[in-house]
């Protein structure tokens, strides 16, 4: 079965249902030659799953494109620095003095944070940022404690938010870590998030959480687009969940062990203030851009994290935003779907660095 291109994309434009069955393993000729027709974002926000078109029961995300000279805009100056002998971490105590957000941000200061019982998420954040700010001062870092707000254009070596998570399903459990997907800076964060996904599960032990939410990815202070009180483009940046609250496994380690949960943050910093030293951190201009560029096929796989198991496809020749190097891939966010997923290094090419 063929169907136009153009034509399935202005039927999903209208939010009407449609299923594409190919039994060759390959789409239409037209999709390759029609995939630079754009969906527009109000067109991909009225999408709902049950909209898509389906491959191999797999649905065809119709991503909008993205042009290659896209200007990045800030509220803060593009200026660059060097992070010296004296490095300087900012550490946001998440949560912490939320009712004194500026009147920008007012609609967060009643924010929820993870609660479970009598255990409260601020104070387990606060137990690892007096640990993790003790480790770092023997090292001969400089430490900033942030409270919720953070200064106008605020500029460091590194700044790490710490949180705590909760889900309703009790036995999910583990670590999560996001960089900014405003970030002007993108090869420098992916760098930052190696060290720490390495170090901290491997000193706490904890499993990793793969499922990273838009709220991470666009958490309030990366977002320099829209808000004053967010950090400068150069400073280096990640929000980790340290564990989940609702799971009794991980809240009894959070409770009880922060020096640890300290130690595998702090050594992840450390390593990357070490590879970075004396190095210029000079922040983009431009948006990265990821474009799919496969010649052997005109869809290209978009993959679970972590397993070889698809999830769903993008069509040849599309750009996406890039938003994460995870080894030989990139982590890219699935709209329409609410999740992230990965595609492979060698199935995709950076237009914008």
């Amino acid at each position: 079965m063929q169907i136009s291109f153009s034509k399935l994309m202005t039927w999903l434009s209208r939010g009407l249902f449609v299923l594409v069955i190919v039994f060759n393993g390959s789409i239409s000729q037209a999709i390759a030659e029609n995939a630079q027709l754009p969906i527009s974002l109000e067109q991909l926000a009225e999408l709902e799953p049950q909209n898509l078109a389906q491959f191999n029961g797999l649905p065809i995300i119709p991503l909008h494109l993205i042009s290659n000279t896209v200007t990045l805009t800030s509220t803060h100056t593009f200026s660059s620095h060097t992070i010296g002998n004296v490095p300087k971490v900012g550490i946001q105590i998440g949560h912490y003095l939320a009712n004194e957000l500026p009147e920008e941000q007012a609609h967060l200061r009643t924010g929820p944070y993870a609660t479970d019982g009598s255990y409260n998420e601020i104070d387990i954040n606060q137990s690892v940022y007096r640990a993790l700010s003790s480790q770092l001062k023997q090292q001969g870092v400089e430490v900033d404690m942030l409270p919720a707000t953070v200064p106008s254009g605020y500029s460091a070596d590194v700044l790490i938010a710490l949180h705590s998570d909760v889900k309703s399903k009790l036995d999910t459990r583990g670590f999560k870590l996001a960089r900014s997907r405003y970030s002007t800076i993108p090869s420098i964060d992916d760098k930052l998030l190696g060290f720490l996904y390495q170090n901290y599960q491997q000193v706490t032990g904890l499993p990793r959480d793969l499922n990273i939410t838009s709220n991470m990815t666009g958490y309030y202070i990366f977002n320099q687009v829209k808000y004053q009180h967010s950090i400068s483009p150069s400073t280096p940046s990640a929000i980790i969940e340290m564990g989940f609250m609702s799971n009794i496994t991980d809240r009894n380690f959070l409770i009880s062990q922060p020096e640890v949960i300290a130690k595998g943050i702090a050594n992840g910093i450390l390593e990357f203030l070490k590879d970075q030293k004396n190095q210029l951190i000079q922040p983009n201009i431009y948006l990265p851009i990821l474009q799919v560029a496969n010649p052997e096929s005109d869809l290209v796989p978009v993959y679970q994290q972590g397993k070889q198991t698809p999830i769903a496809y993008l069509v040849n020749s599309q750009c996406l935003s890039y938003y994460e190097e995870y080894g030989n891939n990139y982590v890219i966010w699935l709209p329409i779907l609410n999740r992230t997923g990965y595609v492979k290094a060698e199935q995709v090419r950076i237009i914008v660095r």
